[in-house]
């Protein structure tokens, strides 16, 4: 009892901090992945302590005034190309790193889930899939086929993710956006798998 009662002081701790941290609106963001998360985690038995640290953590490097590529730059974290030109995409990556840094998160499968929110992965663990549909599911996200992947995801992650990304790269090709070579990789693999 007494761990648990430690990672629940811990939580409130890093709720706490975070909302002095980021902007409002992406605070409110996190709190509704959170809830989502843990929803989405008891549905399908994975851990919800996991499922909502991660969560409540995957905007972490979304703080005010922070400049995405100078930030990796001083971390020494690679750039890629689109990421250039998308500086946001580099906020998943960043976001473990300051999970693990500030906010003394050691648990490796937390770590991987907020690396893997945005664009996903091939081969996700069901931690990282809840993450990620979580961030794109949430009760304020509006996007065309939202419902969809919002019912889908209750019942199976995989498909979800492949309505997710489907939605994603359809949105991005209608606003002329580049779009992530990891985004057509995780819905061409949970296309393609089997079970």
């Amino acid at each position: 009892m007494k761990l648990k009662e430690k990672i629940l002081m811990d939580k409130h701790k890093i709720k706490t901090l975070l909302k002095k941290w980021l902007p409002k609106d992406r605070f409110e963001h996190s709190i509704r992945v959170e809830k989502t998360a843990v929803k989405l985690a008891k549905i399908h038995k994975i851990d919800e302590e996991d499922a909502s640290i991660a969560a409540i953590l995957h905007d972490c490097a979304r703080y005010n005034d922070i400049n995405l590529i100078q930030e990796a730059e001083k971390l020494g974290l690679p750039i890629k190309p689109i990421e250039k030109v998308q500086p946001k995409l580099l906020h998943p990556r960043l976001g473990a790193i300051i999970a693990q840094r500030k906010f003394g998160i050691k648990n490796k499968n937390i770590l991987a889930a907020i690396k893997k929110h945005t664009v996903g992965s091939i081969k996700m663990t069901p931690l990282e899939k809840i993450v990620y549909l979580a961030d794109h599911t949430e009760p304020a996200r509006d996007y065309k086929g939202v419902t969809k992947v919002r019912k889908l995801s209750f019942i199976d992650l995989n498909a979800a993710i492949v309505e997710c990304a489907s939605s994603m790269l359809q949105d991005l090709i209608q606003r002329k956006l580049p779009i992530s070579e990891e985004t057509l990789k995780t819905r061409n693999y949970y296309l393609t798998k089997d079970g």
